[in-house]
C-alpha cells in the first residue's frame, strides 16, 4: 500500500471535511488556546492491527509538530489492555483527529482481525480466503488492504481487473459454449475465465464447453464435495455464498482451492480501540 498516494490524500481530505467541517466547535468555545497533551491509543480488545500509517497522517495534517511513538507493528496481533502508540501534540489537534483516526483504525483492525481467523483455519486444507467487491464506497483499497493484512488474498479490484461471469451475465447468454468462444476471441484463456455455478449438472455442462475456473456460489457442503467428485486436473473452485464464522468449519473440504466472503468486509466487527488523554 502506497500510503501517501494520491488516493489516500484524497480519502484523508474528504474524511476530515465530513467530520470537521468549519471546524470543532466544543473545543474551540471551551478550550481557545489549546495546550500540549500526550495520548495513548489502547486495545479493548484482542486482534490483528491494520491501518495505522493513516494515524499519523491524520494527526499531522492537523498538526504538523506531533510526535509519535508506534509500540505494535503493522499487521502484528494486539492484545487486550495493550497500547498501540502513544502521541504528542496539540490538543485541539489530537480531539478533532481522535474520532476519525479511530474509526479508520477499528474498522480495518476489525477485518484484519476476522480474516486471520479464517485463514488460520483454512491454511491445514490448502484454503485461500479471498474477499469481494462487497466493500464500503471509495474505501475498497484500504479494506482489501486489511484482508490481506490479516492473511487473505485479494480478488478483482474491481470489474476491470478480472472475469467472472455471474448468474445476471448468463441470463443475457445462457450458452457456456458461446462464453467461452467470446473471451477466447478477445484475448483471455481458459483459466482466467471464472464462471458461477449454482449446481452440479450447472458444472458438468460448463465443464462440457470446456470451462476450469469455477465459482461455487450458495452451495451446501454436501453439494460441494459432490462437485469435488468430478473435479479435474487443472480446475479450480472458489466456493462462495453464505459463509459466517459459525458454518465456516463446514466448508474446509479438500478439494476447494478458496472460499470468498463478503462479509469480511460488508458486515464485520471493528475492533474496540480508545484513545486516552493525559496533560
Amino acid at each position: 500500500m502506497n500510503w501517501d498516494s494520491p488516493e489516500i490524500e484524497f480519502i484523508i481530505d474528504r474524511a476530515l471535511a465530513e467530520d470537521l467541517g468549519s471546524g470543532d466547535i466544543t473545543t474551540r468555545t471551551l478550550i481557545p488556546d489549546p495546550p500540549q497533551m500526550s495520548a495513548i491509543f489502547l486495545a479493548k480488545e484482542a486482534g490483528i492491527l491494520a491501518g495505522f500509517p493513516l494515524v499519523p497522517r491524520i494527526f499531522g495534517r492537523l498538526d504538523p509538530n506531533v510526535e509519535f511513538d508506534q509500540n505494535i507493528e503493522e499487521g502484528q496481533p494486539i492484545l487486550y489492555g495493550q497500547q498501540i502508540c502513544s502521541l504528542n501534540g496539540n490538543a485541539a489537534a489530537l480531539l478533532a483527529g481522535e474520532r476519525l483516526a479511530l474509526n479508520f483504525l477499528q474498522r480495518l483492525s476489525g477485518i484484519a482481525t476476522q480474516t486471520s481467523k479464517y485463514a488460520i483455519q483454512a491454511a491445514p486444507f490448502g484454503i485461500s480466503i479471498l474477499d469481494t467487491r462487497k466493500t464500503t464506497p471509495l474505501l475498497r483499497a484500504l479494506e482489501k488492504y486489511a484482508v490481506k493484512t490479516g492473511g487473505g488474498k485479494n480478488h478483482r479490484n474491481g470489474l476491470y481487473d478480472a472475469v467472472l461471469v455471474k448468474d445476471n451475465h448468463l441470463r443475457l447468454e445462457p450458452d457456456f459454449g458461446t462464453i467461452l468462444r467470446k473471451f477466447q476471441a478477445a484475448g483471455f484463456a481458459a483459466e482466467q475465465v471464472e464462471i458461477e455455478v449454482t449446481d452440479l449438472e450447472m458444472l458438468q455442462s460448463a465443464m462440457a464447453a470446456g470451462a476450469i475456473y469455477f465459482l461455487l456460489d450458495n452451495m451446501i457442503p454436501d453439494a460441494i464435495r459432490k462437485c469435488i467428485e468430478i473435479k479435474k486436473s487443472g480446475m479450480y473452485y472458489e466456493a462462495s455464498g453464505g459463509v459466517t464464522p459459525e458454518n465456516f468449519p463446514d466448508y474446509l473440504i479438500r478439494g476447494i482451492d478458496a472460499i470468498s466472503i463478503g462479509g469480511l468486509t460488508h458486515s464485520v466487527k471493528s475492533l474496540d480501540i480508545s484513545m486516552e488523554m493525559n496533560l
